[in-house]
């Protein structure tokens, strides 16, 4: 009689560490479907963008912890001598995650706000240069008298190497010892008439960015930046690997607003090295680019209207 009752107590034992362990998570699942509503819709109202699976994951572990939480022991999927209630309970928590991710998704996708950039100012950690050190352009004057328009970048001398209008006017430049052909670095201004506001710089370099990426670049950096005079222009870093050719490219891209419209201004580099390339841009990068980025960061670009417009 005595051994019945021990076993009894035992069995009442493991039941009731069975069932708090399915309360506690139970538990769990509700925080983490608050949580991850709360962010879904926190990203939608800051970024412009949600994810899908939080959709689902938000509602599924609301009702899947509640129900957890009022029904510890219908833990777990369905089971041969499952009851008909439980049944009806795990058919209605499906139910509801389906019906409430329908009209969760419906309500972020017009409701979200348009996606905004982050803005990093300038600081003095960033390296900011004495005004007498900024890379300028050269001036308008100086550009149309030349034999050919040149700018400076980076203490070096850049001659107009080549203009197409394919899409939206743009003019490539190099340097003196190396042509369109085949050049170290390479410096072009793209004129786009398409983005005349704040909105329409941060579309365009959303634009910008998913080019890069539909055609096999890595972003490595993306960011709008402010300098203390208060310009605000979109930053980006974008690489390709060329294994081929044993080289990566490497376009710094500065999108900002002028006097009538916004100017895309990209500096490639190309790293080669037939025994590691890859550490050789790796070096490139940790070495340079900070001084590439002060350098776009604070050119001044020439009057882009009074630029040629031969396609050469």
């Amino acid at each position: 009689m005595q051994q019945d009752r021990s076993g009894a107590t035992h069995d009442f034992q493991e039941s009731a560490k069975r069932t708090w362990r399915a309360r506690l998570v139970g538990l769990v699942a509700i925080a983490i479907g608050v949580g991850g509503w709360w962010y879904n819709w926190h990203l939608a109202a800051t970024e412009g963008q949600f994810y899908i699976k939080l959709c689902i994951l938000g509602p599924l572990g609301l009702a899947g912890g509640i129900l957890m939480l009022v029904r510890p022991e219908w833990a777990g999927p369905l089971r041969s001598d499952s009851t008909r209630a439980h049944k009806i309970a795990l058919i209605a928590v499906l139910g509801f995650m389906f019906v409430a991710s329908g009209i969760d998704m419906y309500l972020l996708k017009h409701n979200r706000s348009p996606r905004r950039s982050t803005i990093t100012r300038w600081s003095p950690s960033l390296g900011t240069p004495a005004l007498s050190a900024m890379p300028r352009m050269t001036s308008v004057a100086s550009v149309m008298t030349s034999v050919a328009p040149e700018m400076s970048f980076l203490e070096r001398k850049y001659l107009l190497g080549s203009f197409n209008q394919k899409q939206n006017a743009t003019w490539e430049f190099v340097t003196r010892d190396e042509t369109i052909d085949d050049w170290k670095t390479l410096l072009t201004i793209i004129d786009r008439p398409d983005a005349r506001t704040r909105e329409e710089l941060d579309r365009l370099a959303e634009g910008i960015m998913s080019a890069y990426k539909s055609h096999g670049g890595r972003i490595l950096a993306a960011k709008t930046m402010r300098q203390d005079s208060g310009e605000v222009f979109n930053y980006m870093v974008a690489a390709f690997e060329e294994p081929g050719k044993q080289r990566f490219e490497l376009n710094f891209v500065k999108a900002a607003l002028g006097p009538k419209n916004a100017a895309v201004v990209i500096y490639g580099v190309r790293i080669t090295d037939p025994r590691d390339y890859r550490t050789k841009a790796k070096n490139f990068l940790d070495r340079s680019s900070d001084e590439v980025g002060r350098a776009l960061g604070n050119m001044v670009l020439p009057d882009i209207s009074k630029l040629p417009r031969r396609t050469f």
